[in-house]
Formats: C-alpha cells, sequence, structure tokens
C-alpha cells in the first residue's frame, strides 16, 4: 500500500486528483516524483502520469520528446517554425550561424528550456554554447533565432482552451541590493518553490552562467530589471499570465491543427510571436504544466483542470 498522499503530488498532478475526488472519484498516489497516480472509473483502474493518461499516444510523445522530429512534422505539414540543423561540425555550425545571423543552441532530447542558449552569433559562443547543451544530450539542435514574445497554448482533445504569455527570469533592481541578492529575495516569495508551487525558484548558478559571474555582485538602479535566463520556462524561473484573449486566430488555428494530426489529447504548443507579424510556432509538450491556467494570481482562470478531468473520464466511459 503506497505511503504518499494527494498533497505531495507535484501542483498539475495535485490540483487533477483533487478534481476528481471532489467528482467521488477514487484515487490511488502509486508514487510522488515522478508521479504516478491510478484512479478509478466504472471499476477499472487506470494510471495517470500528471497528465498522461492511458490515452495518451505514444507516437506523440515520441515526436515531442525529439526537437529534430518535431521540426521535421512542423515542416512536414507547413506550420511555420525557424529554420532547424542538427550539430555535426564546426564548419557547418558557422555556416548555419552566417546563413540566420542569430542563433538558439539546444539539446536535442532535452526539456524545460535546460541547456538551451539564445542570441548566438559567433563560432566561440557557440562552441561554449554546444559544451552546455552536450550536459543535457549529446546530439544538438541549431535553430534560427526568431524575435517575439513566449506564448504556451494548451489545447484538450484537439480544442484550444487557455493560453499563457511566458516570462524569463529576472529581477527588479531596487538600488541598493546586488544581483545575488535580488535573486535570494524573489527566491522568498511565497508562490515560489519546487513544482509543488506555481512558480520555481530563480537559479543562481543558472542565472550566473547567464549573465556571468562578475555580473552577479553587480547593484542595479532603482526600477532596472536583469534578464537571468534565456528561454522563458517556468522551470528556469520564468513567470507567466493568461494570455488566453491575446493570441490570434492563427495561432489557435495550428494549435489545434498540431493537436489533432497528432493525436496529443493534453498538450502544450508553444510559439514565438513578434507582432504584427506571423507566429513560429517552436516547440510541443505532451506533459504541460497546466495549473498555472487556474491560479488567479497569474490572470482569469480557464478552469483548465476541470477541462482535463473532463476529457480523461469523458474516455474512460466510451
Amino acid at each position: 500500500m503506497s505511503t504518499y498522499q494527494i498533497k505531495d503530488l507535484k501542483l498539475t498532478a495535485r490540483m487533477i486528483c483533487q478534481e476528481m475526488v471532489s467528482r467521488g472519484v477514487e484515487v490511488e498516489v502509486i508514487n510522488r516524483d515522478p508521479s504516478l497516480v491510478r484512479y478509478r472509473v466504472n471499476d477499472n483502474w487506470r494510471f495517470l502520469h500528471s497528465v498522461i493518461s492511458e490515452h495518451s499516444s505514444a507516437m506523440a510523445a515520441t515526436i515531442a520528446d525529439n526537437k529534430l522530429l518535431s521540426a521535421k512534422v512542423f515542416e512536414l505539414y507547413g506550420w511555420n517554425h525557424p529554420e532547424t540543423a542538427i550539430y555535426t561540425d564546426d564548419r557547418a555550425l558557422e555556416e548555419f550561424i552566417e546563413a540566420n545571423k542569430r542563433i538558439v543552441i539546444k539539446p536535442l532530447d532535452s526539456a524545460h528550456g535546460h541547456g538551451v542558449s539564445v542570441d548566438i552569433d559567433n563560432l566561440e559562443d557557440a562552441k561554449l554554447a554546444i559544451s552546455k547543451a552536450r550536459k543535457f544530450s549529446e546530439r544538438i539542435l541549431l535553430q534560427q533565432m526568431v524575435e517575439g514574445e513566449d506564448y504556451r497554448l494548451t489545447c484538450i482533445d484537439g480544442k484550444f482552451v487557455a493560453a499563457m504569455k511566458r516570462t524569463p527570469a529576472s529581477v527588479v533592481g531596487d538600488g541598493k541590493s546586488t544581483v545575488a541578492e535580488l535573486i535570494d529575495i524573489e527566491n522568498q516569495h511565497p508562490n515560489r518553490g519546487g513544482y509543488e508551487k506555481p512558480l520555481l525558484k530563480i537559479s543562481a548558478e543558472g542565472a550566473s552562467d547567464y549573465i556571468g559571474s562578475d555580473n552577479m555582485s553587480r547593484v542595479p538602479s532603482l526600477g532596472e530589471t536583469v534578464r537571468l535566463a534565456g528561454p522563458a520556462n517556468i522551470s528556469l524561473g520564468g513567470s507567466v499570465v493568461d494570455a488566453t484573449d491575446e493570441v490570434s486566430e492563427d495561432m489557435i488555428r495550428t494549435a489545434e491543427d498540431v493537436a489533432s494530426k497528432l493525436n496529443m489529447g493534453i498538450c502544450g504548443v508553444d510559439f514565438l510571436w513578434n507582432q504584427p507579424n506571423p507566429a513560429h510556432l517552436i516547440e510541443i509538450n505532451i506533459n504541460p504544466g497546466i495549473s498555472s491556467h487556474d491560479i488567479e494570481f497569474m490572470g482569469q482562470s480557464r478552469n483548465v483542470i476541470k477541462s482535463a478531468v473532463d476529457y480523461l473520464i469523458a474516455n474512460d466511459n466510451k
């Protein structure tokens, strides 16, 4: 018999289980991290890992978890996305930089923004970024750098339900504290912590890698915003606000097309959007954290947890 309880789970898994229990569904927590839950519908037990269920497509997971395969599929269906290549050697890397001017370097099969370097415009910095990415994957992805704000659109059963705008980790100067001290202050916020909280703590080590160790002791001026990470992922200390009413119809159509064609169930579809230009499709996520859509301090609650449980139970009743 498991000793774990629903309260021990990370936020998205916990909120889904709480919603199920509120409907009279029996839930048992098998493991906390990585999460594994089983729940009973019509006398049948079903397994659930965060938002990945027995109804999730293994092929969708394979494509989503490999950024090269994702890019190939994006190209196949004509979805607007940055030029992408696999790193082979320094000569090809230099040619890719020359062709695209500024690039992004990513581990091929990592997640949560780990090992990603942005705005690379020369071979020396690119080599350092390759070394950083290799801590997470032997194979490295090169991608054209595109401008724009970071949006995640969440789809359930092929339908758009909510969107969030993601902002990279940052601190705002008070005119007296160093960057390192400002990070410590920000990390004391009650909404920051581990995955049991809405926002993760900002990594001082990651910030130092991004801005340089010397800048950690700098005192930003009053009101000055200091960016501390390249990607806008929550896992790197980024923040989010509701953007459901802000995203374009083209983004919604593309997200629904992605979710439907790949049979993704519950998924996140990530874009960079430099208005008024068309948005670029960047990545897809088969196991998105959806709790942020329902937390009111981030904006209007969109009842995405309820929609996710509706979807799970409806499929279990088929």
